[in-house]
């Protein structure tokens, strides 16, 4: 794991440098596979406890704004979070935002409208019947969940990515699902919304799935930005350039916990 220098050792100019003068940091993260460890199937998830102890910490000082963001419904996530400290919920892979009361945002940019989704989702549940897929509809997609990678059916899912795009849906991957979403918001411009929502000057986000790597890339290019790749057997690479790589959610938790570590020597 790519370790945070002490204080002493910060040079002003740097990333860190950068965080030590900020005045309001965001500190965002991934879900699955970053808060919690995957399961297998359709298993719920929990919060990793060190996880969890490192986000408490962030909490606590002043001037950081903790935020949560998936590819989950709403509702899905603030479930998932509700062991979590106050945090901001963006949720649908971007295209929804709520603040750490649960409020959601109205003005949130998003294409809201669900058109083609309920012919996206007839047509999943056809092609799909039989296959053991779990299938969704979602307030801005069609999910598709898969058991396992081997249970993936290439032919189905051909033909029902062609019809989704047909209908103008944006397609989003990932480790044993397909997601087809109405065009609006993704993680990554999601994230530079907030921000500036926030008017945050300084900005840290960990993922760990294809879908992340937008936000990832976006963060590591800015100089108020740092973007951490959460390896996995499945992707143990990032394939872009990132500021740190770390192993695993345990890796995310000690990268948390350096960085509050980090910024309560700063407050002191």
């Amino acid at each position: 794991m790519e370790t945070i220098a002490s204080p002493s050792s910060i040079h002003p100019g740097s990333k860190l440098g950068r965080a030590v003068g900020a005045r309001q940091i965001l500190v965002a993260t991934d879900f699955g596979g970053t808060v919690c460890a995957r399961q297998d199937g359709f298993r719920p998830e929990a919060p990793h406890p060190e996880v969890l102890r490192a986000l408490e910490r962030l909490a606590a000082i002043p001037g950081v704004h903790l935020a949560v963001v998936s590819g989950r419904g709403a509702g899905g996530l603030a479930t998932a979070c509700a062991d979590l400290p106050a945090c901001w919920k963006i949720s649908d892979h971007g295209r929804a935002c709520a603040d750490p009361k649960g409020r959601s945002l109205s003005d949130w940019p998003s294409n809201a409208g669900t058109g083609p989704l309920l012919r996206t989702h007839l047509e999943a549940e056809s092609l799909f019947h039989g296959t053991g897929a779990h299938i969704e509809l979602k307030r801005f997609s069609v999910l598709v969940r898969f058991e396992s990678a081997d249970k993936i059916h290439p032919e189905a899912t051909a033909r029902w990515c062609a019809l989704a795009r047909s209908f103008g849906l944006e397609l989003v991957q990932g480790r044993g699902f397909l997601e087809a979403l109405v065009p609006g918001f993704d993680k990554r411009r999601a994230l530079v919304r907030l921000a500036a929502h926030l008017r945050c000057d300084f900005r840290v986000f960990g993922g760990d799935d294809g879908h992340d790597l937008p936000a990832l890339t976006e963060h590591a290019a800015r100089p108020d930005g740092m973007a951490v790749f959460v390896r996995s057997p499945e992707r143990p690479t990032a394939g872009i350039r990132v500021d740190g790589t770390v192993d695993g959610v345990e890796g995310w938790a000690a990268w948390l916990s350096e960085f509050a570590g980090f910024l309560e020597s700063r407050a002191a």
